[in-house]
């Protein structure tokens, strides 16, 4: 159970700001990705930090087709696997539930370098120092690397 409990918003209209969203705590999340990822304490912590701030892109920028970086990718999943805590931080701060949508092996194929588009995103709102858990291989990343067999 979070030691921060999420209070709603009052307006429903009114997404939270990056500082109310960065305050989000949940030690047990932290728990998990420290096991499940074979962290230290502070890695762990760090990669639930850039998980939040990547739910943050997706949730009150509007922004569109964003992708998590390998490392914000395992962060995410273990988040998800505390499925109330999840949902209820997404509505709290986002009013709506945030999905883990994967691509799909019928997909049509993507446009334009999401990995590159959302790290700038990223860059734009966190500044250029960036942590190692935002790191994407810029120049591997298309559609033939992923393990569909699509006519991408």
């Amino acid at each position: 159970m979070n030691t921060l409990h999420i209070r709603r918003h009052p307006s429903r209209e009114k997404i939270a700001s990056l500082t109310d969203v960065l305050g989000y705590r949940n030690p047990d999340v932290v728990d998990r990705i420290e096991h499940d990822h074979r962290l230290t304490a502070h890695a762990a912590d760090l990669l639930f930090r850039d998980t939040i701030r990547f739910l943050y892109l997706a949730g009150a920028t509007g922004a569109r087709g964003l992708t998590p970086t390998k490392s914000i990718d395992k962060g995410w999943h273990s988040f998800l696997m505390f499925t109330r805590d999840y949902a209820e931080f997404c509505d709290a701060y986002f009013h709506r539930f945030i999905h883990h949508e994967p691509r799909r092996r019928c997909d049509p194929p993507l446009e334009g370098n999401r990995s590159a588009a959302t790290f700038d995103l990223a860059r734009r709102h966190f500044g250029r120092s960036l942590s190692s858990n935002w790191n994407y291989d810029l120049q591997t990343a298309s559609c033939k690397d992923c393990e569909a067999d699509c006519k991408g």
